[in-house]
């Protein structure tokens, strides 16, 4: 039987894999920050809309790429974060053993296949070994568990290795701050600029408006609008690949952000953002009577539209109010 060679270890389950797992793993170091406080300090929010000329259906997504998160945080934290591939389970089963032996838990991102996403669409998924015993089991623990299960470490390398070389992320934080106001206010700055002055046109505030302005258009540009409604339905309210719940996620960022900083622009934040919530509601309930089928496609296209310049505007003040804080 494994043993757990890290002790008092607490699981906590999450939506968002690497914010969850990165919680997880940093409780370690003696940093207790919620799955939410680190997407938000990891600026995890973002919005990507994306439609190449031989995609079907353009790639919409509501928040920065795997392992944006776990950097920037890491960042923040003094510390160069480094993403490893373990090319094979020889190379993984001393790796993981030299970090266990030294106190310290293994994160791993690993790419998933998800059957209930498009066209089997890959995303990573992000898991903590917290122990490892004999016949090579470890103790993994998972975003959605409750307690790390023990499971057998080739078959877990097997299964990591059907869609791409599995990763393991190396950082260890070198700074625990004292003045977390200072580094709160940092990276909300920071988050304001790259969400109000993306590099490119198709992402942060600018994407969601380029979403507003194509969405009228796709009776015209894509072979099966319905197809693409039901895309942009089933990604947006995924755990992994979504945005609906990554917005109510960076609101209990701002939530306990305020508790730090006691500030009325934060409050204003959290305020506009339920507001933007509600859009967004509205949004994927129009672009799901077109992915229905249901008559008066051009309608609900149009109300879709409507609702994302809403979007923008609001998601726009709030970054604006966060930039001031």
């Amino acid at each position: 039987m494994a043993t757990t060679v890290l002790p008092n270890y607490r699981h906590r389950t999450g939506t968002h894999p690497e914010s969850t797992a990165l919680s997880n793993y940093l409780r370690f170091f003696g940093l207790n920050f919620s799955e939410a406080f680190l997407f938000g300090l990891g600026r995890g929010l973002n919005f990507i809309y994306w439609q190449g000329r031989k995609m079907a259906a353009p790639l919409i997504r509501g928040r920065i790429k795997p392992d944006g998160v776990v950097k920037n945080v890491a960042s923040l934290l003094g510390s160069r974060c480094e993403i490893v591939a373990m090319p094979t389970l020889e190379v993984a089963q001393s790796y993981i053993r030299h970090e266990l032996d030294a106190g310290n838990p293994v994160l791993v991102k690993v790419t998933l296949e998800d059957a209930k996403l498009p066209a089997g669409a890959l995303e990573s998924n992000y898991l903590v070994i917290v122990g490892m015993g004999d016949g090579d089991f470890v103790a993994l623990a998972e975003t959605d568990g409750d307690e790390p299960a023990l499971q057998p470490l080739p078959v877990l390398f097997s299964e990591w290795e059907k869609n791409g070389t599995p990763q393991f992320v190396s950082f260890s934080p070198n700074v625990v701050p004292n003045d977390l106001a200072q580094v709160l206010r940092t990276t909300l700055r920071q988050h304001a600029s790259e969400m109000l002055d993306p590099p490119v046109a198709y992402l942060g505030i600018r994407g969601i408006e380029h979403f507003a302005s194509s969405v009228v258009l796709w009776p015209d540009r894509l072979r099966d609008v319905s197809m693409a409604a039901s895309v942009f339905v089933q990604s947006w309210t995924h755990p992994y690949a979504g945005g609906d719940g990554y917005r109510g996620l960076y609101r209990h960022f701002l939530i306990e952000a305020f508790e730090i900083i006691p500030s009325s622009l934060i409050e204003d934040a959290v305020r506009t953002l339920g507001r933007a919530m509600v859009y967004w509601r509205g949004v994927t309930a129009s672009l799901r009577e077109v992915a229905d089928g249901r008559e008066g496609m051009d309608s609900f296209l149009r109300e879709a539209s409507r609702l994302l310049w809403e979007v923008a505007r609001l998601e726009g003040e709030i970054m604006s109010t966060l930039a001031e804080v």
